[in-house]
């Protein structure tokens, strides 16, 4: 239930500019953070910890607006977490866009990962295909678990 219907996006921005999130909105679920928190970091370099392996904390919501405001450098990566609300029978359903610091669209992305037999989605829809690009791998699109784990790799068309 909820928790259990997930996806992380890892997005690697290849290009030499840094792209940002735009319009995106939930129809069911939350976004969440998957970076790693500062405190998580400290505790990282000053090691005193040997195994560090951050997980996402599904309860550190991030609204759309928020998500809006997050920027990937260039050559830097960032993955956001999505998932149904805890303890309902919910999956999550969403979308986000990615646009460079002009504020060209690069991608549209849709995901489904729905509570129940519903088969998951993932799409990309670029609608400057001769500027950039975006690809992804991974992903579960079957109907019985989590959309899963998607990395996107973005880059500049002819860079």
């Amino acid at each position: 239930m909820g928790y259990g219907n997930w996806t992380e996006i890892k997005i690697a921005n290849t290009s030499d500019v840094p792209i940002q999130f735009a319009n995106s909105g939930l129809s069911w679920g939350r976004f969440y953070s998957c970076e790693p928190s500062c405190t998580l970091l400290m505790i990282f370099h000053m090691n005193t910890l040997t195994d560090l392996s951050p997980t996402a904390n599904k309860d550190a919501e991030i609204s759309p607006d928020g998500l809006n405001k997050t920027t990937i450098d260039a050559g830097r990566t960032y993955t956001i977490g999505s998932c149904g609300r805890e303890n309902t029978w919910s999956g999550t359903e969403g979308h986000f866009d990615l646009a460079s610091n002009q504020g060209l669209t690069i991608a549209k992305f849709k995901f489904y990962s729905p509570h129940g037999t519903s088969y998951n989605s993932f799409n990309i829809d670029c609608p400057n295909p001769g500027v950039w690009s975006a690809t992804a791998t991974g992903g579960d699109f079957g109907n019985g678990g989590p959309l899963g784990s998607i990395t996107v790799t973005v880059k500049k068309v002819g860079a």
